[in-house]
């Protein structure tokens, strides 16, 4: 699945250049003091619609710029980002409970109750789409995409799934952390924009950052895809099962293709 992902991220380079630079200018211009709020669910709408194309590419077999010759599955982004903005806000519900478990009355919010939060949204949106991700992959493809039926998919794969999908988010989380902590130990900032002006290396760690970012979304939904595809019984590229219209044969004259 590494293999596919990079495939993906080599074929379709340049959209991946322009989502990161894109996502680059929204965290410096909240660096800046603009859009703290709405800024992070721009983010977060962005990272759902690299995430429908990714879906799409895994699906289909084809490039982000390239269409299906009947259209279908190329101008559905609202039910996708509403369904993958549900799945997000359920992971969250499901983490902050674990992060009152080390508030003591009368003290403020510590590192540590950041760091148990970070860790239990980690594995409950690993749960969240171990159990129900193959919602998102199956309203791009337009095959069983009741939430019912990703469960059922969910239940066949979840430890695989589960598995698969914490390390990488493991991964994306922990070598930001990581890097964060070593700059702010060399006296660094990783913000783009420092005191009003552009700060080139907090700049190139953004960009970094985001590039990691694009390559765990990546993998992840192509992660989301393969078990579809494999549950519903179908090959990349392969065009949906369409329900079989009843024929109209029987309701035909004699002599003009009925029956008797």
């Amino acid at each position: 699945m590494f293999s596919k992902s990079i495939d993906i991220i080599r074929e379709n380079w340049s959209f991946y250049l322009g989502f990161i630079m894109i996502l680059t200018v929204m965290l410096g211009i909240q660096d800046a003091g603009y859009f703290k709020s709405g800024g992070s669910v721009g983010t977060t709408v962005i990272w759902l619609l690299i995430a429908r194309y990714i879906h799409r590419s895994a699906l289909f077999g084809l490039k982000f710029a390239e269409t299906n010759a009947d259209r279908s599955t190329d101008m559905r982004f609202g039910g996708f980002i509403l369904k993958g903005l549900l799945l997000g806000g359920v992971a969250i519900a499901l983490a902050v409970p674990f992060m009152f478990l080390t508030l003591s009355p009368g003290s403020g919010v510590s590192g540590l109750t950041y760091l148990v939060l970070i860790v239990a949204f980690l594995i409950a949106y690993s749960v969240v789409l171990g159990l129900a991700g193959s919602w998102l992959p199956a309203d791009v493809y337009g095959q069983n995409k009741g939430l019912g039926a990703a469960f059922k998919r969910g239940m066949s794969n979840f430890g695989s799934v589960f598995i698969r999908i914490l390390g990488i988010t493991l991964l994306g989380v922990a070598i930001p952390i990581a890097l964060v902590i070593a700059f702010l130990g060399a006296g660094v900032s990783a913000s783009v924009v420092t005191e009003g002006h552009i700060n080139v290396t907090g700049a190139i760690f953004v960009v970094l950052m985001q590039t990691l970012q694009c390559f765990c979304i990546t993998v992840t939904s192509v992660v989301l895809s393969h078990y579809y595809l494999t549950y519903e019984g179908v090959l990349p590229g392969q065009p949906p099962r369409r329900e079989a219209e009843p024929s109209t044969d029987a309701f035909k004259p004699p002599g003009q293709g009925g029956h008797l």
